[in-house]
């Protein structure tokens, strides 16, 4: 669940309470009688909205956990594909396994996001094509003596590239914030 879903959810949790409160002070002032019914009822009021605002909140830190996992992973494929690109005739395997880690990071992004425009599974558009791009460059670069300097540096530049994007538009999924305490010698430091 995505902090906006979250948002809405708790906003109405708390709009049912502010009315749920409402409704019990205007019962105990004008009808006394249904606000004894109310007031027995009242358990219902507050433990069904607090449990649907429970299963938001875990629904929330199961999604952040998953990206963080998914993430992980991501990172993990295009560093491989980035060091493939620094091998010199690199050997079958390496090519097969490296395909793999991309091939599985692929699938997995598709777990978490639906595609793009995606109505009825008829298709849509992959979330984050620089991911489908970089395979292709891995599998286009190919293994052995036939890989050459030049052409490493060249996918490597593509590789590098996609990453870059991939990564700013795949950082927009998580609710980040700025450190409260940054290092880095190029902060201007307030004295």
């Amino acid at each position: 669940m995505k902090r906006r879903r979250l948002l809405i959810v708790t906003s109405s949790v708390m709009a049912i309470y502010g009315i749920a409160l409402l409704v019990a002070f205007l019962l105990s002032i004008y009808r006394h009688d249904l606000y004894l019914v109310y007031k027995d009822l009242a358990v219902l009021i507050i433990a069904t909205p607090a449990a649907y605002l429970a299963y938001a909140f875990q629904r929330r830190t199961e999604y952040t956990k998953t990206l963080r996992d998914l993430w992980s992973h991501v990172i993990e494929a295009v560093q491989r594909a980035i060091q493939y690109t620094y091998t010199a005739n690199p050997p079958q395997e390496l090519h097969a396994e490296t395909l793999l880690k991309l091939s599985i990071v692929i699938e997995e992004v598709r777990g978490v996001f639906k595609n793009v425009d995606e109505k009825d599974g008829t298709g849509g558009l992959y979330p984050f094509e620089p991911l489908k791009t970089i395979n292709r460059e891995i599998a286009n670069l190919g293994s052995g003596e036939s890989v050459t300097l030049q052409k490493q540096q060249e996918a490597r530049r593509i590789i590098v590239s996609e990453w870059k994007t991939l990564r700013s538009r795949f950082l927009l999924e998580f609710d980040r914030d700025f450190p409260t305490y940054p290092e880095s010698k190029y902060l201007v430091k307030a004295e």
